[in-house]
C-alpha cells in the first residue's frame, strides 16, 4: 500500500502564521503607527478649527469697530457784532472751540480733514474745519479751533 500523502496533516497555521495574515485581530506594529499619526494630525486640525471658532465668536462680539464720537468742549464767542435792522437783521462773531474725539475702539483711529457747521435754530450760520488727526484706542482727543 501506497502511503496517502494528502492523509498527513500539515502543520496547524497558528504555530507558523504567514507574515502577511494578521494576527489574532492585532495589526502588524507599523500600521498602528500610521493609524496614531493620522489620528494626531485629525486631533490637532479639530483644535485649530475650535480655538479659530472661539477667536471668531470673540472678536464680532468684542471688538467690533464702532463709529466715534464727536461733542464741542467748550465754545467761546469773539468779536461779537450784531444788528438789529428789522429788515436784515444780522450778526458776525468768531467762535473758539474744543472739540473732542471720543473713541471708544480697542485701535486708534485716523480721520482726515474735515468740516463741521454751526446752527442757529433750522439755518447754518458757520463752519469749522478740522484737520487730519488720530485719537488714540480708547481715550479722547481734544483739538482747538477758532
Amino acid at each position: 500500500m501506497h502511503p496517502d500523502h494528502q492523509a498527513a496533516p500539515l502543520a496547524p497555521v497558528q504555530d507558523y502564521p504567514r507574515s502577511d495574515v494578521e494576527f489574532g485581530g492585532m495589526k502588524p506594529k507599523a500600521s498602528r503607527r500610521e493609524e496614531k499619526s493620522s489620528k494626531f494630525l485629525v486631533y490637532v486640525l479639530v483644535i485649530l478649527v475650535i480655538q479659530g471658532t472661539v477667536l471668531l465668536i470673540f472678536g464680532s462680539i468684542f471688538l467690533r469697530a464702532r463709529t466715534p464720537g464727536f461733542e464741542l468742549e467748550s465754545v467761546r464767542v469773539r468779536n461779537l457784532k450784531y444788528t438789529t435792522n428789522s429788515s436784515s437783521p444780522s450778526f458776525n462773531f468768531t467762535l473758539l472751540t474744543s472739540v473732542a474725539v471720543k473713541n471708544t475702539n480697542f485701535g486708534h483711529f485716523r480721520f482726515d480733514n474735515t468740516t463741521g457747521t454751526v446752527w442757529c435754530g433750522p439755518v447754518i450760520v458757520g463752519e469749522f474745519k478740522l484737520p487730519t488727526g488720530r485719537a488714540p484706542a480708547r481715550e479722547t482727543d481734544i483739538e482747538r479751533f477758532s
